[in-house]
C-alpha cells in the first residue's frame, strides 16, 4: 500500500480555524480508508464502479465536500 504525506501550512489560523482543519483532514483520511476497503469488497479497480456503487453512501458517512469526496475516492 501506497503512503501520501500531506503537509498543511497555517499561517495564523483564526479561532476555531485549526481544529477545523483537524477534523476535514481525519474525516478525509478515514474516507480514503473506507474507499479502498470497498474497491477490495468489490473487486474491482474502476473508478466508475466504484463511483456508481459507493458515492450516494459515502456522501451520508462523511462530511466532505462533493471535491474532496471525489479526491478521496480516486
Amino acid at each position: 500500500m501506497q503512503t501520501v504525506t500531506l503537509r498543511v501550512k497555517l499561517l495564523k489560523p483564526n479561532k476555531g480555524k485549526l481544529e477545523k482543519m483537524s477534523r476535514m483532514l481525519e474525516s478525509y483520511r478515514q474516507a480514503c480508508a473506507w474507499f479502498l476497503e470497498q474497491a477490495e469488497i468489490l473487486n474491482t479497480t474502476s473508478r466508475t464502479r466504484l463511483n456508481r456503487e459507493t458515492y450516494q453512501r459515502a456522501r451520508d458517512l462523511f462530511d466532505l465536500n462533493r471535491g474532496t469526496l471525489q479526491c478521496a475516492m480516486y
